[in-house]
């Protein structure tokens, strides 16, 4: 089993694409416990301009020589998705912890065959869903726990992205079938997110979206929750950056906006008066600027839920506590996207099995 050496967590990158360039390795730069010690890359001259601009001196074109390396305690597989199975094995095999960006594979197959290994192993094995180290989530998470909505009906959201699917796109993020599109690159963030907020399974989906051949670029998903509750949640690029959620229950309303500082608002049933809403907006405003202001010189809100993510997953691998999000929640994930997938192909809703 890998261990933590000099005081710091090693870890070896498989991918210097987009994800890793703008959010992991800022974050991990920010994390003293960490030292990125080798990256990979197809595109071998890509890891290398990483490595020259950050003091990396390994770098390869070839995944396994990031897996097998001596000095490397941890794995990031940052590839696209199509990928992340065998990677993952081969690290777990090389008694390496795996940090697994999501989704966590394409097949439920695959996220079954990694959720019986990673049973197996005392190595630490996390599933990247950032939005459960979000800040204003694990407040709003809190306030669902304590029941202040009362008893919930429905849950709606909403993540939509300026991104196109044009030639400057990697190849695989326009194919549904290697990863890309609005449900296995945005959707799947939600399909976790239901289940880590509502402390409950989905037991139907169906999918209405806007296709062209193999991209997705607008999904509206909708759901039903082991308990009854609904949810119901829209998907988009090229269009605007949006990221919210709403739940609604019989003594309140709880709103999440993930990209503002001052994004967590709740009301009860009770209509207030437009002064007394002005007034307590107003007071929220200022007393979370301080904050707002940290957080800005470090990317904002969603660059924090990051940092907090990374700094989850050192203190399990230092300290053996169980991850924040298991492979089974990756494998749930899984299980949502092929279902989402099925619907959207049949235009039928689906049930979902566990």
């Amino acid at each position: 089993m890998s261990m933590v050496r000099d005081d710091k967590l090693n870890l070896g990158i498989i991918g210097c694409g987009w994800a890793t360039a703008n959010l992991h390795l800022p974050a991990l730069r920010r994390i003293p416990g960490y030292a990125v010690v080798a990256l990979a890359d197809m595109e071998l001259p890509r890891a290398q301009e990483f490595g020259r601009r950050l003091g990396i001196r390994h770098c390869f074109s070839d995944a396994s020589d990031v897996i097998t390396h001596p000095k490397v305690d941890a794995v990031a597989v940052c590839v696209p998705p199509d990928d992340h199975a065998s990677l993952t094995i081969a690290a777990i095999k090389a008694g390496k912890h795996v940090f697994i960006e999501k989704p966590m594979t394409l097949m439920i197959d695959q996220a079954d065959r990694l959720a019986e290994l990673a049973l197996r192993t005392n190595l630490k094995v996390m599933v990247g869903f950032n939005l459960r180290w979000h800040r204003l989530i694990l407040q709003a998470k809190g306030m669902l726990n304590d029941r202040r909505l009362g008893s919930l009906a429905l849950m709606r959201t909403v993540f939509t992205n300026a991104l196109r699917h044009d030639d400057h796109m990697p190849a695989w993020r326009r194919d549904r079938s290697r990863g890309g599109g609005v449900i296995q690159d945005l959707a799947v963030h939600h399909f976790d997110l239901w289940r880590f907020l509502l402390s409950t399974e989905v037991q139907e989906i169906f999918v209405a979206a806007r296709s062209e051949r193999w991209q997705d670029e607008a999904a509206v998903i909708s759901a039903r929750m082991a308990d009854g509750m609904l949810v119901s949640s829209v998907f988009a690029n090229g269009t605007s950056e949006t990221h919210e959620l709403e739940c609604y229950g019989d003594a309140g309303r709880l709103q999440v906006s993930c990209y503002r500082y001052d994004g967590l608002h709740s009301s009860s049933r009770q209509r207030s008066s437009f002064f007394t809403d002005l007034v307590h907006d107003t007071a929220t405003k200022v007393m979370a600027l301080p904050h707002a202001i940290g957080q800005m010189r470090c990317g904002g809100e969603i660059a924090a839920s990051y940092d907090a993510q990374w700094r989850h997953f050192l203190n399990c691998i230092r300290n053996g506590a169980q991850v924040g999000c298991t492979v089974e929640d990756g494998r749930r994930a899984v299980n949502l996207a092929v279902a989402a997938t099925e619907s959207l192909v049949t235009g039928q809703p689906i049930g979902v099995k566990p």
